[in-house]
């Protein structure tokens, strides 16, 4: 979740989002929300530790075990669209390389309790949280790389979640993208997508805060 889920090199105006599609009327509107959760984010560190890896990574089960309970009762509609929910869940990438990675040396508090999403949204408001979701898949490419050359760790070693959906990653981006153009051909229903994918940003970076923070630590070392 460390690069703004498109490549384009500066946002459009709110002015000119409109016009320019689903995709780019949402990025231009959670832009200030996108770069307050990448200022978090420890995990492009020169320094990072395998400590702060774990750790952050328990957090990310935490908060995607949330999101993906709540999403199951949306599953039908967005397999309709074509989303592939079963495909995508990272529940299980996650709890594969906690797997991997988690020894007895490590000692922690239980995570906190994630908030749940709203119970009253509908299918526009979820199509703004999974372009937050399948942003951050896209934006773990560039994590998945540095975490392989600082930590030496790859899909099969307790990095399978930032390795996403491996080389079909960048192709189920824009497969995400055209859902988007279908499922909020207008305004009203992208205002609503706004406020799912403002809200997924939230929580995000509400969770991923210091105060929230639940650090690992090696009994070794203290």
């Amino acid at each position: 979740m460390t690069s703004r889920p498109n490549s384009d090199p500066a946002a459009p105006s709110t002015e000119t989002a409109a016009d320019d599609g689903a995709r780019a009327y949402l990025r231009a509107r959670t832009l200030v929300a996108h770069e307050r959760l990448e200022s978090l984010l420890p995990l492009q560190s020169a320094e990072l530790s395998l400590a702060t890896y774990v750790s952050t990574l328990r957090r990310f089960l935490s908060i995607y075990e949330t999101l993906e309970q709540r999403l199951v009762r949306y599953e039908p509609a967005l397999d309709a669209l074509g989303y592939d929910s079963a495909g995508r869940r990272k529940v299980p990438l996650i709890q594969r390389d906690l797997a991997a990675l988690t020894d007895s040396r490590w000692v922690a508090q239980p995570p906190a309790r994630v908030a749940p999403l709203p119970p009253d949204w509908d299918v526009a408001h979820v199509m703004g949280c999974l372009y937050v979701v399948e942003g951050s898949t896209l934006g773990g490419v560039l994590i998945r790389r540095h975490v392989e050359k600082i930590l030496h760790l790859g899909p099969a070693s307790g990095a399978a979640f930032f390795h996403g959906y491996g080389s079909a990653t960048g192709m189920r981006w824009k497969s995400l993208c055209a859902l988007l153009e279908r499922a909020l051909p207008d305004p009203a229903l992208r205002d609503l997508a706004v406020v799912g994918a403002n809200h997924t940003f939230r929580l995000f970076t509400e969770y991923l805060s210091d105060q929230n923070h639940d650090p690992l630590i090696d009994p070794a070392a203290v």
